[in-house]
This record gives structure tokens, sequence and C-alpha cells, in this order.
């Protein structure tokens, strides 16, 4: 069986964030990033790569407009329920890797963060966001697609923002938007910019 390819790690070796890697989500000639069974395998050969003496971890995407787009939804519906509970049993698994680091890891959201993808983000510590040119969505839209959140996000969100709140946004699948988002206290910390987040 083929070793996954991880996704690139870069290091902070001094200074005052010495010891802090970012993790950059890509998947080439795709468009934006989707958790399809590859991206997931990648993602978690990735977290076991990730060195000694790390002292932070940062989540970060390579797409300029979308953090994480979700799940591959075209995949999820051609599966068989066994395949489907496989799969979600397994991203659940990687997903965990991050919520249970010793150190502290943070999603840095530049675009996009939806279903899936947002559920991974809240399985970090903190989730850092930036504002881009046109306004994005984040939340839970599963329920405007006739499925459910596969992976906490029934738990995860209420956790972080007013509960009633969540729990009516995540039954009627109607994302927030970046503002909406900030106005909740989704996010522990706003950049300016993309480019301050990868800094």
């Amino acid at each position: 069986m083929t070793t996954p390819a991880i996704f690139p790690i870069s290091r902070v070796d001094s200074g005052p964030h010495a010891g802090i890697v970012t993790v950059a989500l890509e998947q080439p000639g795709k468009p934006v990033v989707v958790l399809d069974l590859e991206l997931i395998q990648r993602l978690e050969a990735t977290l076991r790569a990730v060195p000694a003496g790390t002292s932070g971890l940062v989540l970060a995407s390579a797409s300029e407009r979308v953090f994480v787009a979700g799940a591959d939804l075209n995949a999820i519906m051609a599966a068989s329920d066994a395949e489907l509970a496989k799969y979600l049993a397994f991203a659940s698994r990687v997903f965990q890797m991050l919520a249970d680091f010793p150190f502290p890891t943070v999603a840095a959201i530049n675009g996009a963060a939806l279903g899936g993808g947002l559920e991974l983000a809240m399985h970090c510590d903190g989730l850092v966001a930036s504002p881009a040119v046109k306004p994005y969505p984040v939340g839970l839209p599963e329920a405007g697609l006739a499925i459910c959140p596969g992976w906490g996000g029934t738990n995860l969100l209420p956790a972080r923002i007013d509960p009633a709140r969540a729990i009516r946004m995540t039954a009627e699948g109607k994302p927030m938007t970046f503002d909406e988002a900030v106005g909740a206290g989704l996010f522990d910390a706003v950049a300016p910019d993309a480019a301050s987040l990868r800094g």
C-alpha cells in the first residue's frame, strides 16, 4: 500500500514562535479543498509526521478563497451504507488526532468553511479568521442537503456560539456570513487579512 503524500509543513525555528508548525491543506487540480478520502488519508499521514518538539500547530488552506468546502458530496451519495460508515469513522479518528495533540492547535480560516470543513476547524483549540473581498459563508449546511453533520458539528458549534442559535442554524442548514460569524463569537480572533494568517 502506498503511503499518502503529506501536506506541506513549515516550522518556525527561532524567535518567540519557535516550534510552531503550519500545515497547508491542498488539492492540486481542484479549485477548492474538499474532504474526500484521499485528502483525509493525507491529513492523517501529515499529522503523524508532525516533528517532535512542536509547540503549536496552525491548520491552514492553500486555497485563496476557501478554507475547506466540506465533504465530497458526490462520493457520499455514491457510497454504500458500509462504505459511508467507514469513511465517516476514519475521518472522525483523524479529526480527533488534532484535538488530542498536547500543544495548542489553531485553524486559520481564510475563506468558506462549510460542513465538514467547519467541523475540522472546530477540532482545533482555536479559530482565527480573516475577511475576504467577497464575504464568505461559514456553517453547517447539511440539513439543506438532506444529510446530517457527520463529525461532531452538532456538539462543537453550540459549544462555540449561543446554543439556541447554533441548533436553529444547524436545523435550517443555513450558514452564517463571515460578519455574522464574527458577531456570533465563533472565532477566537480576527486577522486583518489572509497574509496575516500565514504570518
